[in-house]
């Protein structure tokens, strides 16, 4: 990580499980923590002519310091947007740098 990468607030919320009357599990969300992240938009792709078209849903790739806490049922709140961690990739295993792949959540 090099300074300044890290330049964007997120918000990491945590899953609370409760049952309800009817014996559904639902799940309430709260603040774990408010990070600094590294922020890159990987919703584009190419087709076959070369040309960038979007591709219908919003994937992010995020890097942030590592916490062993975070993992893929928590969500990102970043500019108002709620997002599901799809891949958590602890960079060469060295406990420092933590890559999160998230993607839209349709609510």
């Amino acid at each position: 990580m090099r300074a300044g990468q890290m330049r964007f607030m997120v918000d990491v919320m945590e899953p609370t499980a409760s049952d309800g009357d009817d014996g559904q599990t639902t799940y309430t969300y709260t603040l774990y923590k408010r990070i600094y992240a590294g922020i890159v938009r990987d919703s584009m792709d190419k087709n076959e002519t070369g040309m960038i078209q979007a591709s219908g849903h919003e994937d992010v790739t995020l890097t942030t310091r590592y916490d062993p806490n975070i993992g893929y049922n928590h969500r990102i709140i970043w500019n108002g947007v709620t997002y599901r961690i799809s891949k958590v990739d602890n960079v060469l295993n060295l406990n420092h740098k933590l890559d999160l792949t998230i993607t839209a959540v349709d609510l």
